[in-house]
């Protein structure tokens, strides 16, 4: 029996619904029974289409969750199967679409495997007499392709990161403005940056009157940090409407929840390419901070410790004098003496005495939790140890005293201490905050009694949080010592390990060191605090910002200032490194360049922990900015048997101790690249005397050589300078 044509849609909306009665024992879940309905099947272009539609027992899911799509047989294109989706629940993740020819024959498969997944409004049509297949976004009366999203009917890029800003139509235009982590400012008059660290760029969608895009596409990454997000009304209150605009911004990332700000403008702004807090475009900041206490949010949206921290002592902005010795709960230290607020003294020495493994009993206003113990009985000793419970008798580590009264054993710094008459040494505890929100902290400031050297000493604290059972927190405010004679780690009084940060860990005991031990997950963290950042234990801080350490590292700083500076090495295999050659290629020399914040303080070459750096001599040279290095040596002499450029014949020499040199960069992109050389160098018998210039090549414009003579004394009286095609040994 012939067939005429078959036009087949197949419309399913299933919404998982069941009664409250149903879903009582269930609350928010439920399972659907297996169901089948059967229509038969018939073969078409030797292809079973079979006619079921079947509910398999699915598993337990949200009761909102749905999805309403079509299939599509055209009878004038034979092979062609079509699916539209209407509208779809989180993107159908678990979903596998596809056509197959028979139950053995391959399947053309599009998954969730692939990139976005399936989305509401999308459109996939398979191929199977090529085997191929399309995929779409229906966008109003347009298609966008998968890399973008359809606002207002609109396509729009997704990439790996984007900010989307889009109003109410109107006449005229507005902007958005992004200013990134790495203090790049991009909108409509700067699409892109120049750096290949941060490859946000600006996208115009239709005539600018309802949406303007910053995005960064899917195969670069964004740079870590906060983003400023900014807004121009541009000329959209400029015409006669003058009423408020409504601005929303969209921060969409991949398989992430979209976030959302707005802001409403009664007036026009009056800044285009400035995006700051106290710009009258400012919008707000990317990602969002909550801080908790003793952090507080600062006006750049970054969490400092105000209990600590030197430039936020006590509150936000409060800085410690630069002859302070730190702070310590929020109060700026003359000395460096514990001067908690109102402290509660448990044990202050007199001159030399001696009371190592000595504890003293504190009962609490407030419990504490550890290894899901609760108490408000401690007992501290002037070692470093605290009892969470009372301790019943003297001991020593690691104890496996069963006493019923001990629950854990907390070991800040297991070394025998003392008081000398240059440090008021005590042992003091305050309590911080509201029920149930409060915080126990305990204050150490003692010498370490072994060395016998007053330059030994230990400042730390020691905090419990009513919020938050079973966490303790080690911050050590002031280190002199590597503290190697101890371990530090909590013990319950039960079978299990002790949770153990000690000294065979790498850096062990640090100043500005924070270890949080979670004793219910048996687990720990350790941080570094630098300014408002913190690092890891494989980064130092230098000048508030985050370097790593390696096995061996070379940084470069200088004063903060516009622009930026870079360090170069070369090492013992003549390998050369700097921040755009950031890598070797020898599996034997492991040494890579790292970015540091924006590049206009500090520069870094490091090689990791795990590799060993060559045995040799390293050569160091830094670009405009640099003290305290020996100087890379001059590059390699030719035997000028190609074209040779003369900018400067003279007796010249690089100094040692300073940053003369010879260096090199490479500005531009491909094609239309720019290679400058910069000399900085002196008179070999006239030391007063120093030439400072540039030779420029140019891609795009072959056989130009340009010189730049940035500053010279005496005019370079002596200097034979221009260009020859080649050198003549006689």
């Amino acid at each position: 029996m012939s067939i005429w044509w078959i036009f087949l849609i197949l419309t399913a909306k299933t919404i998982a619904e069941k009664s409250i009665s149903e879903l009582s024992n269930n609350v928010g879940n439920f399972q659907v029974n297996s169901t089948k309905v059967h229509f038969g099947s018939k073969k078409i272009n030797n292809l079973y289409i079979y006619e079921t539609v079947e509910k398999q027992k699915a598993p337990y899911v949200s009761a909102n969750e749905y999805c309403h799509f079509q299939v599509s047989f055209f009878e004038a294109n034979p092979g062609i199967t079509h699916f539209h989706y209407f509208d779809v629940y989180k993107d159908g993740k678990t979903a596998i679409v596809g056509v197959q020819g028979s139950s053995t024959g391959p399947f053309m498969q599009y998954s969730f495997r692939q990139p976005l997944s399936i989305l509401s409004n999308m459109s996939i049509t398979f191929d199977t007499n090529n085997n191929t297949y399309t995929v779409v976004l229906l966008c109003g009366s347009k298609t966008c392709t998968m890399d973008e999203v359809c606002i207002q009917d609109m396509c729009v890029k997704r990439g790996s990161l984007s900010f989307v800003a889009r109003w109410s139509r109107r006449k005229g235009r507005g902007h958005l403005i992004i200013r990134t982590p790495l203090n790049n400012t991009i909108y409509y008059g700067k699409p892109r940056t120049n750096s290949s660290f941060d490859e946000g760029r600006h996208q115009q969608i239709g005539d600018g009157s309802q949406i303007d895009n910053i995005y960064w596409p899917s195969n670069s990454t964004p740079p870590r940090g906060f983003y400023k997000i900014c807004f121009s009304t541009g000329s959209l209150l400029n015409d006669t409407d003058k009423s408020p605009i409504t601005v929303t911004i969209e921060i969409r990332r991949f398989r992430q929840e979209i976030e959302t700000m707005t802001r409403t403008f009664n007036k026009s702004t009056t800044k285009l390419s400035e995006c700051i807090d106290t710009s009258d475009t400012f919008v707000g900041s990317f990602p969002k901070v909550t801080c908790v206490w003793p952090f507080v949010l600062t006006s750049s949206t970054t969490c400092v410790n105000t209990l600590i921290d030197r430039n936020h002592c006590g509150m936000v902005g409060h800085k410690c004098n630069t002859s302070d010795k730190g702070c310590s709960n929020g109060v700026c230290l003359k000395t460096s003496a514990s001067q908690l607020n109102q402290p509660k003294i448990i044990w202050q020495g007199n001159l030399n005495e001696t009371e190592d493994f000595e504890y003293f009993s504190v009962t609490l206003p407030v419990n504490i939790t550890v290894y899901n113990k609760t108490t408000n009985n401690v007992s501290v000793t002037a070692n470093g140890v605290f009892c969470v419970g009372l301790c019943s008798k003297k001991f020593e580590f690691p104890s496996q005293s069963k006493s019923e009264f001990i629950y854990a054993l907390a070991y800040v710094a297991w070394s025998p201490l003392y008081k000398n008459n240059e440090r008021s040494a005590k042992i003091s505890y305050n309590i911080y905050g509201n029920t149930p929100s409060r915080t126990v902290a305990f204050e150490f400031n003692e010498t370490i009694y072994e060395k016998q050297d007053k330059k030994q000493y230990l400042h730390f604290q020691v905090l419990f949080f009513e919020a938050q059972p079973n966490i303790i927190q080690f911050i050590y405010l002031d280190v002199s010592s590597s503290g190697k004679s101890g371990p530090i780690g909590v013990l319950s009084m039960d079978e299990r390990p002790m949770l153990r940060y000690s000294p065979e860990q790498p850096f062990f005991m640090l100043q500005d060191v924070s270890i949080t031990f979670d004793t219910n997950n048996n687990t720990y963290t350790a941080v570094h605090f630098c300014g408002s950042k913190t690092c890891t234990m494989n980064e130092a801080c230098i000048q508030e910002m985050c370097v790593e350490r390696g096995n061996l590292s070379f940084v470069a700083r200088w004063s903060r200032r516009n622009g930026r500076g870079h360090l170069i090495i070369r090492t013992p295999l003549n390998n050369t490194i700097y921040y755009g050659k950031p890598r070797t290629n020898s599996s034997s020399d492991e040494g890579r360049h790292a970015l540091v914040d924006d590049g206009n303080q500090v520069d870094h070459i490091y090689w990791p922990l795990n590799s060993i750096p060559p045995i040799g001599t390293y050569k160091i040279l830094c670009f405009d900015k640099c003290t305290g290095y020996e100087p890379m040596e001059a590059l390699p002499s030719y035997h000028f048997n190609s074209p040779t450029a003369l900018p400067y014949w003279d007796e010249l020499v690089i100094s040692d101790g300073t940053s003369e040199g010879i260096y090199y960069f490479i500005n531009g992109n491909t094609s239309n690249r720019t290679v400058i050389f910069e000399y900085y160098l002196t008179h070999d018998t006239q030391p007063n005397e120093y030439c400072h210039f540039q030779v420029l090549f140019f891609e795009a414009k072959p056989n130009i050589v340009q010189y730049i003579y940035l500053d010279v004394t005496n005019g370079g009286k002596t200097a034979t300078v221009g260009i020859q095609g080649k050198w003549v040994d006689k």
